[in-house]
C-alpha cells in the first residue's frame, strides 16, 4: 500500500463505488438484520469522507492554484505542532494518582 498526495490509503482496504452512498438514516449499512456490521459502515463513511475531501480540494485548486509540497509541508508541519500542544495540554490537566 501506499500513502496518496493527501493523506488517503490505496489499497486492498479502500472502499469503492456506489455502495458509499448510502450509509443514511435507517439504511441497512447501519447494522441491524441483514446489514453491513459496523466496521463495514464505518469503511464506508471514512470513504465518503475522503471523497469528499477530494472534491473540495479540486474546487480548491481550480480556484486558486496547485498546492506546492512545500504548502503541503508547511500545514503538515503545523498540524503535528498542534497535536503535540494538544497532548501536552491534556496530559497537565490529567491529575496524577498514586500507585495504590
Amino acid at each position: 500500500m501506499a500513502l496518496g498526495r493527501y493523506g488517503d490509503w490505496y489499497g486492498n482496504e479502500e472502499v469503492h463505488g456506489d455502495a458509499a452512498g448510502g450509509a443514511g438514516r435507517g439504511d441497512p449499512c447501519r447494522g441491524g438484520v441483514g446489514g453491513f456490521s459496523r466496521y463495514v459502515a464505518q469503511a464506508i463513511e471514512r470513504q465518503r469522507e475522503r471523497d469528499h475531501l477530494h472534491e473540495f480540494v479540486g474546487w480548491w485548486e481550480g480556484e486558486h492554484g496547485a498546492v506546492s509540497d512545500a504548502e503541503l509541508a508547511l500545514a503538515e508541519a503545523e498540524r503535528v505542532a498542534l497535536q503535540r500542544e494538544h497532548s501536552e495540554r491534556k496530559a497537565r490537566s490529567v491529575p496524577h494518582r498514586k500507585a495504590g
